[in-house]
Order: C-alpha cells, then sequence, then structure tokens
C-alpha cells in the first residue's frame, strides 16, 4: 500500500510541475527575476545571463502540495509531513531572499554566509529537539553495516543543525550546470523515499517522493540549454528536503550515502579553500565546486551533467540494493549466531540466508544424525527440485560454519547471542535449552522476523484456524491480475521462502504471506494489512488454553501503526472483538448482514463498500461450493482492494477459481462414487464446513490425533452431520472414540458410525458403503500426528488407498485441484490456473 502512495505522490508532483511550468517561467521573466553569472565562471556560461531564475517556487509548490495532498487523502497527513514541510518552507524562503537580492543588485550576491546561517540555524536546532522528543524518533543514529547505534543525546540537536544546513547548502553548490541539481535530487530522494517507507516512515517517505517528482518535471524546463534556473529558492529546499527525510526517517548518516554526489561537490569547495589558505594561493581543482574544474578539464556541459547523474544514481543505488540486508548484517556482525533445526526449511532458509549477508560466525543445530541428516533435508524441501535440493545439501555442508548433531545437540547455546528457531521449536522437549537461554534474555529470531526485516515492499498477512491458505492465494491472484508485482510466501514446506528471492522484490511488489500460530508467537513485527479469518479452538496442545491462542493470533495486529489495516472477520465473534485492539484501521466482511462499510453480500452479489464507495465484484455463486468459501471469497477481496486490486480483477480471480489440493479436491470418480482429498481439514470446524458443503448422500472419513481432546470438541462435525444425507462415517486413528461419542450425543444421525482403526480400513469401509451418486471426502477434523508425518502424507497415503480400491493409478495432487461439482451448485470445474 505504502508503494502506490508514494507513486501517487510522485506522479502527483511531477504532473503539477509540467503543467505549470511555462506559466511560472513567464511570470518570473516579466518580474525581471533572471539569472547573473559569476565572473570568474566558464567563459560558456556567459551565454546564460538573462535566463529567468527562482524556478524553485515552482518545484517547492508543486512538492508540497502533492505530499499534503496525497498524505490526507490516504491518511498519511502526520505532524511529522507537518515539520518536513515546515523546514523545506523555512529553507526555500531564506533562499527566496537570497534570490532576491542578488537580482535586485544585478550581481551574483545575496544574503552574506552569516546571514543565511543566522535564519538556518535556530530552524535546525528545533527540528533537532523536536526528534529528540518523539519516542519513534529520538537521538540516536543507525550506522549503516555497523552493529550499533550510536545515542548523541544533547548533542543531537547541534548534530540535526550542521547535517540539514550542510546538506542544504551541498545542493545549492551543486546547481551550477543545466539540468545537474534537479536531476541528481530527482535519484536521490526516490531513493530515499523508499528507504523512508521500509523504515516506516511513509509519511515523509510521501514528501520525499514528491520532491523526486518535482525535480524530475522540472528538469523539463531546467535541461540544457535551460529555459529556467531554480535559484537559491529551489536549491536550498531541496537540499533541506533531503535532509529531513533523513532525520524524519532515523536514516541520517544513510543520507550521506544515497546523497554522496553532494558531500563529494562541498567537499570539493572545503578542500579548495583549505588547499589555498595552507599553499597561500594555491588551488587544487581548477575552480570548486569539482563540476567547474571538470569543465575546464575540456567535458561538455551535457557530458559532465550525465556523468555526475551517473555517480549519483550509483552511489543512491550502493545504498538501495544493500538496503534489505544491510540492518541484519550490521545487527549480527561478529555475533554468536545458533540455528535450531537445520534440515528444516527454516533453518536452512535462515543459515543461507545469513552466509549470503557474509556472517559466517553460527552454530547450526539439528536432531538428526550426520547420516540421517540428508535423507531428513530432503523430505522437508519439497519445493525444491532433487538438484536443487542436492546443491542446497552440498553448500551447508561446506559452509565455514558450526554444525551440531543430535549427539552435541543444542552444545554452546548458551552462549549464543541470539538463537533462530523454526516455528515449532517448543513441541520438542529436546529444545527445553532454547527455552532457558530465552528466558535468560537470549533474543529468539525466526525466518518468519527475517521476512519483515528485510522484505522491501508492504506486506499482507494472512492467519486464522481455517481458510488462511485460500485467502492468501486467491489475494495474490488478484493483486497480479491486477498488474501489481506479486509475491507469495507461507508457512509449510510447499512455499519457497522469500528469503530466496529477496532480490527480486523491489518496493512496489507486494508480499502475501501466510502465517501460521506458532510463526505468530514472539514476533515483534505486523504486516500493513492483517487479515484474521476466523478464530476456532485449535492448537491446544501448543498453546493450553483457547484465551492464549487467541492471543497469538492477535499478534498479527499488535505491532500495526495508526496506518496498518484490519480485515476482519464480522462473523466470527472472537475475531470481531479484535475490532476493539485493533491500533491501526479496521474493516470487516460478513456473508450474512449487510455492512455500511466492508464486504457483503447485497442482493446476491459480492459487494465492497470501502471509502464511501460501493463496488459489486461478482455474483456470490461461485464455482467452489459452501459458505467457507464466500467468507474466504469476502476476506480476500476486501484484503486485495485495500491493497490496491482492481475490483475486475478480483471478479476474474473469484469466476475463474477451483480449489487447491487436499482442500476438497476430487481425486478419482468410479462406480458413479467421488473421492474427494480434504486433508488440510485439520480441526472440526474445517471438517464442518466441508460436511455442508455437500447435497449429494456423504460418505465421511474423520479421524486422527488432537491432543488433549474430549467429545465436545468435535461437536461441530456432529452438528453438521445432523440432517445431512450421510451415508456412513468412518472413523479411524486415535480420535476415532471420541468423534463417535460426540456423533451419538448429538442424535438425529441415522447413518452408521463404523470405527475402522487405520485409514487404510476406512477406505476399505467407505468404498464398500458408497453407492452411486454418492462422495467420499476425507475431512479428517483431526492433525494427522498419530499415523502420518503431516497432512500431505496422509493426503497421499488416502489417494493411493482410492486408486486401489478404484483400480486406477493415485492421482496427483495438482491434478485433483478440483471443486466437488457433486456438491452445492454443481459446477464444471477446471484447474484453478494460480495453484
Amino acid at each position: 500500500m505504502s508503494a502506490v502512495v508514494l507513486v501517487n505522490a510522485w506522479l502527483a508532483a511531477a504532473a503539477l510541475t509540467l503543467a505549470g511550468g511555462w506559466p511560472v517561467i513567464g511570470w518570473l521573466a516579466r518580474a525581471g527575476a533572471v539569472q547573473t553569472v559569476r565572473e570568474d565562471a566558464p567563459a560558456r556560461h556567459a551565454a546564460k545571463a538573462g535566463t529567468p531564475t527562482m524556478g524553485g517556487v515552482l518545484i517547492v509548490g508543486a512538492a508540497l502540495a502533492a505530499a499534503v495532498g496525497v498524505a490526507a487523502l490516504s491518511g498519511h497527513l502526520t505532524a511529522d509531513l507537518l515539520v518536513a514541510a515546515a523546514v523545506i518552507l523555512l529553507f526555500a524562503g531564506v533562499g527566496g531572499v537570497d534570490d532576491a537580492l542578488a537580482i535586485a543588485r544585478g550581481r551574483n550576491l545575496g544574503l552574506r554566509a552569516r546571514e543565511k546561517l543566522a535564519l538556518q540555524v535556530p530552524a535546525a536546532l528545533l527540528l533537532g529537539l523536536y526528534v529528540m522528543g518523539r519516542p519513534h524518533l529520538g537521538s540516536a543514529l543507525v550506522v549503516p553495516g555497523a552493529p550499533w547505534r550510536i545515542d548523541l543525546g544533547w548533542a543531537y540537536p547541534p548534530f540535526a543543525a550542521l547535517f540539514l544546513v550542510g546538506m542544504a547548502n551541498a545542493v545549492n553548490l551543486t546547481d551550477g550546470l543545466d539540468g545537474l541539481a534537479a536531476g541528481s535530487v530527482a535519484v536521490t530522494a526516490g531513493t530515499l523515499a523508499a528507504l523512508a517507507a521500509r523504515a516506516g516512515a511513509v509519511p515523509v517517505g510521501i514528501a520525499s517522493a514528491a520532491t523526486s517528482g518535482a525535480a524530475l518535471g522540472f528538469l523539463w524546463y531546467n535541461a540544457h540549454p535551460a529555459r529556467v534556473f531554480m535559484g537559491d529558492a529551489g536549491s536550498q529546499a531541496l537540499g533541506a528536503a533531503l535532509a529531513v527525510v533523513g532525520i524524519l526517517a532515523k536514516r541520517e548518516l544513510v543520507t550521506l550515502i544515497v546523497g554522496g554526489l553532494f558531500v563529494i561537490e562541498a567537499l570539493s569547495v572545503v578542500l579548495q579553500v583549505v588547499y589555498f589558505r595552507l599553499t597561500g594561493g594555491g588551488r587544487l581543482f581548477r575552480m570548486s565546486p569539482i563540476h567547474h574544474h571538470c569543465e575546464l578539464s575540456g567535458w561538455t556541459e551535457t557530458q559532465t551533467v550525465v556523468r555526475f547523474w551517473v555517480c549519483g544514481a550509483l552511489l543512491a543505488a550502493l545504498r538501495g540494493a544493500g538496503a534489505v540486508r544491510d540492518d541484519v548484517a550490521r545487527r549480527l556482525r561478529g555475533r554468536s549466531i545458533h540455528v535450531v533445526g537445520l534440515s528444516g526449511t527454516e533453518g536452512s532458509t535462515v543459515v543461507e540466508f545469513l552466509l549470503g549477508c557474509g556472517l559466517t560466525t553460527i552454530t547450526a543445530h539439528d536432531l538428526q544424525t550426520r547420516e540421517t541428516f540428508a535423507e531428513a533435508f530432503r523430505r522437508s524441501h519439497a519445493w525444491m527440485s532433487p538438484a536443487e535440493a542436492e546443491g542446497a545439501l552440498a553448500r551447508l555442508l561446506a559452509a565455514p560454519i558450526t554444525i551440531r548433531f543430535r549427539d552435541r545437540y543444542l552444545e554452546g547455546i548458551d552462549r549464543a547471542d541470539v538463537i533462530y528457531a523454526g516455528q515449532a521449536w517448543f513441541r520438542h522437549p529436546e529444545n527445553e535449552p532454547v527455552r532457558r537461554a530465552r528466558d535468560a534474555g537470549v533474543p529468539l529470531s525466526s525466518m518468519t522476523a527475517l521476512f519483515f526485516e528485510t522484505v522491501p515492499c508492504p506486506i499482507l498477512g494472512v492467519t486464522g484456524t481455517n481458510g488462511k491458505f485460500t485467502v492468501a492465494h486467491l489475494a495474490a491472484a488478484m493483486l497480479e491480475a491486477s498488474g501489481r508485482r506479486t509475491f507469495v510466501s507461507g508457512n509449510d514446506r510447499t512455499h519457497v521462502p522469500i528469503l530466496y528471492r529477496l532480490d527480486e522484490v523491489t518496493p512496489d511488489a507486494i508480499l502475501v504471506l501466510e502465517i501460521s500460530n506458532r510463526q505468530l508467537v514472539g514476533l515483534p513485527y505486523s504486516p500493513s494489512i492483517a487479515v484474521i479469518t476466523n478464530i476456532t479452538p485449535h492448537h491446544l496442545d501448543d498453546h493450553g488454553t483457547f484465551a492464549a491462542y487467541v492471543e497469538a493470533k492477535r499478534t498479527i495486529l499488535r505491532h500495526q501503526g495508526p496506518q496498518g489495516w484490519a480485515i476482519l472477520n464480522g462473523d466470527d465473534p472472537t475475531t470481531r472483538a479484535l475490532a476493539a485492539v485493533a491500533p491501526g484501521r479496521c474493516l470487516l466482511w460478513s456473508r450474512v448482514e449487510p455492512l455500511a462499510e466492508g464486504a457483503c453480500i447485497v442482493d446476491g452479489w459480492i459487494t465492497l463498500r470501502v471509502g464511501g464507495r460501493e463496488e459489486r465484484v461478482c455474483e456470490a455463486s461461485l464455482a467452489v461450493p459452501g459458505a467457507h468459501m464466500l467468507e474466504n471469497a469476502l476476506a480476500a477481496a476486501l484484503a486485495s482492494r485495500v491493497a490496491g486490486a482492481d475490483p475486475g480483477a478480483i471478479a476474474r480471480v473469484l469466476r475463474e477459481f477451483r480449489g487447491f489440493p487436499h482442500r476438497l479436491s476430487l481425486v478419482a470418480t468410479s462406480g458413479g462414487v467421488r473421492y474427494y482429498d480434504d486433508s488440510l481439514a485439520t480441526n472440526p470446524a474445517a471438517a464442518a464446513a466441508a460436511i455442508r458443503a455437500f447435497d449429494r448422500p456423504l460418505v465421511l472419513l474423520a479421524g486422527g490425533h488432537r491432543r488433549n481432546a474430549t467429545a465436545a470438541d468435535f461437536r461441530p462435525v456432529a452438528e453438521a452431520l445432523r440432517g445431512r444425507p450421510v451415508r456412513a462415517v468412518c472413523l479411524f486413528g486415535a480420535m476415532a472414540p471420541l468423534l463417535a461419542e460426540a456423533i451419538a450425543r448429538a442424535g438425529e444421525i441415522a447413518a452408521p458410525v463404523l470405527q475402522c482403526g487405520t485409514l487404510d480400513e476406512a477406505v476399505r469401509v467407505a468404498h464398500a458403503r458408497a453407492q452411486p451418486g454418492d462422495a467420499v471426502t476425507l475431512s479428517p477434523a483431526c492433525e494427522s500426528f498419530d499415523q502420518f508425518r503431516d497432512y500431505r502424507h496422509r493426503a497421499e497415503r488416502y489417494r493411493e488407498l482410492v486408486a486401489a480400491v478404484c483400480g486406477a493409478a493415485p492421482a496427483s495432487p495438482a491434478a485433483g485441484a478440483e471443486a466437488p461439482s457433486g456438491a452445492v451448485g454443481d459446477r464444471p470445474s477446471d484447474r484453478f490456473p494460480w495453484s
């Protein structure tokens, strides 16, 4: 979302500058605001005398109008932005007085240096005091590439004054050739806008983006041969803009790198003066600033300007390209880093990323032995091709790090400076030393935290008990169909972790992130757009109580700022209650009631009502049946629209969607019976939603593992079965007795409830019981850990068993990504193209 706002500010400022150019130039010429040329300037500059000057009024007016307007419309008009605007205006005013005096005197002599400083320094000191007093800013400096911050304390206001006044005058010194300052500022301010937004300072990022756009628009008139000069009114204001963005984004020292061209120009003047005084009249350069030295050395004006632009762009890119990794590398350099679970996707990804940052003080731990490590690694990296997995294995085993296998597992963890652990680390009793280290104050981080620390674009995060995978992928498809560069990452071994694609992610992109409850535990970050699909009792073995589970889910909202978006299920009381504690803006969706703001069903249409506008997206009759699918569609449509998706693209995606593997996907048809794989229905609410999706006679396969469960936990399944055309219920696994008890308590279920022991037996019984026209679905209502590694392993075995009883080859998960066409709203099914 921030990228869209920055682009809007940039475009608005550029358009205003282009539109106002000729009128302002004409006004300046009629007012006699024309340029005088230094007597010691290169001879060819004499032709520039009489060109209108003070064009900075155009740049500053367009930039501030665009910044304030876009910020107000997008909800980013904050005190920081208004302070930035005030500082820019003040420096523009000082520069304007300087220009006016020079024009009145008919020579290139305006305010004296001490007169300028008397006006500029007090304002800069006040800005430093303002920053010190703001909790989100403060007096510390971030040191690029180093693992520390420097807190200046009361020395910060003088530093801010030196930084601000110095940068303003550095840009002023650079403004000596046609287009040199304007083009250089456009590049530098654009880079700072992205860095500010990434640092969370979106409002001042808007100001920087508008400055970049206005400078580039001004270049249309200022390119050689210039039709107008910016004058001190422009150069002083533009330099102040760069500095104030660096200060309010807490990227002061980074600004010196990104704006390195201006620093070099200012240093050339300082060195020339010092050398002149030390040598009694000698010159280090033929003329300073250094761009005049280049001219006098034989470069044409155009060559000098273009080559300086290139140098400025390279300096800006030096910081911009490395920004996504620098903060992590700076914080961790020289520290003892321990990574738990090297054979898993999360552990290996973290290690490879840190190695790519040049960090080698890493100790990686794994519960596998040296002999079993490779096979465990291959199993947990299903998203890699065999060749990729072998390459990753070879890199890890040859890396200059320490690896502790099972015989020395967690040795030295108590001496760690930071620990990276996988999301399920606390499930293993062997990891008690990790818990002790964390409780003793050792920072505990994760791959998910690294996502938030390194990705330069906005994040749309989705969590919830059920539906988060579908909502995340639907929202991503909607954004991609709208032309937005979109990346998706998730919480299981089928996703490519975004750290492997970090070099592809640009600030204008968006990352859609599926986030599990385990990933949220202890996570100190929240996405700018956070979706909670629903919250029902689940994973209580991880959290102990339902209240603790809700708190874990609330983490996705906890760290949002006032500009964040919470997209919540208005039909789920637990989720809806979180709207009261959401720190940012909140929108609800509802399948059952109309909403003045949010997403709902109006006259049979999925309808979005956001910002006072109503948009009817598409008919609510979707190819994938069931109330749960409609809820997923509402959530994805609302979230993607807030993120900038086009309503037409949202509609196309919903009309074409046919479901995902392991989510009510058709795997076989035999003898008129349809077999569905819904192995991802790992809790009672998900299984109940699947049951309600069918209107034909149903044979249900359910069971598995659910820690500390009671019969009451399975009441949603029993209630869903009541009144449905159920042929039989085949129960398997550890929870079979409790499921049977829950169904018996519910009553009104005439179908036989059969306890089969294993999934193998359940499939054979289901095949024997099913009749032509029936549906058989594996919707377990439980996790898989009593008989299988995970839900995918369970699904693979189910497909093999179905193929055996049907006398056919097992279908692949991808091929089974088809909606249950024997369910409510019977429709032809095609594979969803984004699955």
